[in-house]
């Protein structure tokens, strides 16, 4: 089972942060560390970062299209850290939703830059509907190569 862990209350953030604008779609980046278990993959979150109004080249309730700008600094991020990038929007129209053909054709166009530029990976996408999410892994390609079974939220310590 493969995981991405968010601590405190950084998922609820994120997933309110980009639907806060719905019916327009929204986009952002996840930074995450991966480690391998006996239970599967887990990425632990290190950053979190939602795209501003100017961090968009098209936006409407059909589309979400980053400038390449926003999309170096996460990859520079994923790079300098080691670690994986997902890149995440939204789907406010369905309550459990599923990546379309235009986010497989996305995948298949940014996937060899990823690799490339931040090598360490493995990356991937995530997607928020307005109940639900999917979540999956791209190779070099842009194929889907595994899924994220589930998201988890964690509390800090406290002592």
């Amino acid at each position: 089972m493969n995981r991405l862990v968010f601590s405190d209350t950084d998922l609820r953030d994120l997933r309110s942060r980009l639907l806060e604008d719905a019916p327009q779609e929204a986009a952002g980046a996840v930074i995450a560390r991966s480690g391998r278990g006996l239970e599967g993959l887990r990425f632990v979150v290190i950053e979190s970062v939602v795209a501003e109004a100017d961090d968009y080249i098209i936006r409407s309730e059909a589309t979400a299209v980053l400038r390449p700008a926003f999309v170096a600094r996460a990859l520079r991020k994923a790079r300098d850290e080691r670690a994986s990038l997902f890149l995440v929007h939204t789907h406010p129209f369905q309550k459990w939703p599923g990546f379309s053909s235009v986010d497989a054709d996305g995948e298949a166009t940014i996937a060899p830059t990823f690799y490339a530029r931040a090598p360490d990976g493995p990356h991937g996408s995530l997607v928020f509907g307005s109940e639900g999410f999917s979540a999956r892994l791209i190779d070099q390609r842009g194929k889907a190569t595994d899924r994220i079974d589930c998201l988890i939220e964690i509390g800090r310590a406290h002592v």
